[in-house]
């Protein structure tokens, strides 16, 4: 017999950035680390780590042990410390302790890995939190099964991800508490918002969409 696993809170959460490596992944630890039921995932067509000269490209699908593997070998190669002084090998490292690899937005609407959230928060307005709606667009409407879409704008760096998270922490307690007291998640999630965005000045925009 399979256990259910208990969460704190019944609201199904995801966390979506660019690549799923740092934004999503530094969210999706504390509100794992807090008892939230949370996913995360990338909207890039492949998971992009920056480079001393250019980007490196790898499959979604590719574990985060072999990205920190591939980047350690470059490093052995070269004369630059490049990884390890962006603090990006370190990030990584800690991406697996989280989960085993990277994982594409998309496969929620696939049959094999299908995937209902009440709460996704995205880090990027501009190509995350557009793309994350255009996919609604396109494979949702199907049951009608309401989700709500935070962006947290977050320039994707170590420290801002990190408060970032923080922030997405605070707005799960909040979005929680509204669930526990009965009350209309959807009546009351864009006066939660209104109210944070005025306590902490950052910035937050918001967009309601259907599986």
């Amino acid at each position: 017999m399979t256990e259910t696993k208990e969460y704190k809170s019944p609201i199904r959460f995801a966390c979506v950035c660019a690549s799923n490596v740092n934004r999503s992944m530094a969210a999706h630890k504390i509100l794992a680390k807090k008892g939230y039921n949370v996913s995360s995932y990338g909207t890039n067509s492949q998971v992009s780590i920056p480079g001393p000269e250019k980007p490196n490209y790898y499959d979604f699908g590719t574990t985060y042990k072999e990205i920190v593997a591939s980047l350690k070998e470059q490093e052995a190669k070269s004369d630059t410390n490049f990884y390890q002084t962006h603090g990006l090998i370190e990030m990584i490292e800690r991406d697996c302790g989280i989960k085993e690899k990277p994982e594409k937005f998309t496969s929620i609407f696939e049959s094999t890995t299908l995937k209902y959230f009440d709460i996704i928060f995205t880090y990027q307005k501009r190509i995350v939190m557009e793309k994350v709606i255009n996919d609604f667009h396109m494979h949702g409407n199907v049951s009608f099964e309401l989700c709500h879409v935070i962006n947290i704008e977050t320039k994707d760096d170590n420290q801002n991800a990190l408060e970032s998270a923080n922030y997405t922490l605070r707005l799960a307690q909040k979005l929680t508490e509204v669930v526990m007291q009965k009350k209309d998640l959807t009546e009351e999630i864009e006066g939660i918002i209104q109210q944070l965005c005025a306590e902490e000045n950052f910035p937050l925009s918001y967009h309601a969409v259907a599986y």
